[in-house]
């Protein structure tokens, strides 16, 4: 046992969808064939840590800078390299301060000016780089609150902010324009409203000789099953069909996470019948990516996304990781789908025809015995 302490868990949710969306138990084991094709189905698991604490410093920042016009704009050292986490950040700080989304504004992330961040890796930024987001947030809203609470005849700590309102919580009506609130906050002390807010994953250092510890404050879940297509007599593999359930906790942008998911199964989908390089005598045969068996958006399969909603506790709105886990299952989904067509179990990948085909081979001739 490593120590993992699970927050929230869907795999059993994301199993029983996954299997009633496949129909698992129509197709499984039924060898449907035509001609020299045959159909098999496969069906895998993962489980990923969202935010692993890999080194001594782990802390994501955040620095919110408020405009007069009430226009917010956002600092992280948090990278986005193509998965849309610029634009959660910003739609986590426009719901926390009541803004519409093109109100709020980023810069591209430059080391010399951005505040701290550990990087883009192990599923982190929504959830750590978000909650810094939150606490950054919660900065500016006591900065606002503490400016306008004597006017609306309260405490800080009994307002709220929503929809360009700053209001009494139990009085709704009793507020202000969003934009008037800002104002007072700057003419109060003559100085401008800059939020600052840190997350870290909120885990102890792991010991990574025994593999002992806690590596992450929450995990995500998911199931994949694949169908698949084998030609017995040339070994080509060709993937049909893609269920991919998935606990992510709480997605905040459901198309930005289909993204992520469809971009998973295409990746490890190559890994397990394409991408190669052969050698011979030291020397690459594989020299271009047409030889190297990158796929194309036609070598796709048609993909399926099913969202499990845990909302675990430690991530913001509920959120955790989501993508990257999905991809470690791909692999044993598609090469168990291959198993149940054929019977043939390959243990090495990639399984491309000329493996294929001396694996059937083999089982033919063992038959025959």
């Amino acid at each position: 046992m490593n120590g993992f302490k699970i927050t929230s868990c869907g795999l059993t949710e994301t199993i029983e969808k996954a299997a009633e969306s496949a129909q698992w138990r129509e197709k499984r084991g039924k060898h449907h064939r035509s001609g020299s094709k045959v159909r098999g189905v496969g069906m895998a698991t993962n489980s990923l840590c969202s935010g692993a604490r890999l080194g001594g410093h782990d802390a994501s920042s955040a620095i919110i800078q408020i405009h007069e016009d009430g226009a917010a704009s956002l600092l992280t050292g948090a990278t986005d390299v193509g998965q849309g986490a610029m634009t959660v950040l910003c739609q986590i700080l426009a719901e926390e301060l009541g803004l519409d989304l093109k109100e709020v504004m980023t810069s591209p992330i430059d080391s010399e000016m951005t505040p701290l961040d550990p990087g883009t890796y192990g599923s982190r930024v929504t959830f750590c780089s978000g909650n810094a987001v939150i606490a950054a947030c919660q900065d500016v809203k006591e900065q606002i609150f503490a400016a306008v609470s004597t006017k609306l005849k309260t405490t800080p700590e009994n307002l709220e902010i929503g929809d360009h309102w700053v209001y009494v919580k139990d009085h709704p009506d009793q507020g202000m324009p969003w934009i008037k609130a800002v104002r007072e906050a700057f003419y109060a002390k003559g100085q401008p409203v800059i939020g600052r807010g840190t997350a870290t994953p909120g885990t102890e250092m792991a010991n990574f000789i025994t593999g002992e510890g806690n590596l992450s404050a929450a995990y995500s879940f998911g199931t994949q099953i694949a169908e698949v297509e084998v030609d017995l007599e040339t070994g080509q593999v060709r993937v049909l069909k893609f269920i991919v359930s998935h606990d992510c906790g709480y997605p905040i942008n459901p198309a930005l996470m289909d993204g992520q998911l469809h971009g998973s199964v295409v990746h490890g989908m190559a890994q397990v019948i394409g991408e190669n390089i052969t050698y011979l005598d030291g020397l690459p045969l594989t020299t271009t990516l047409t030889e190297y068996g990158m796929p194309t958006a036609a070598d796709a399969p048609a993909i399926e996304t099913i969202h499990v909603n845990t909302n675990d506790e430690k991530g913001p709105y509920g959120a955790k990781e989501s993508g990257e886990g999905s991809m470690i299952s791909t692999l044993a989904c598609v090469s168990n789908a291959i198993y149940d067509a054929t019977g043939v179990r390959i243990k090495e990948i990639p399984v491309n025809p000329p493996a294929l085909l001396r694996a059937l081979k083999k089982q033919a001739a063992e038959a025959r015995r």
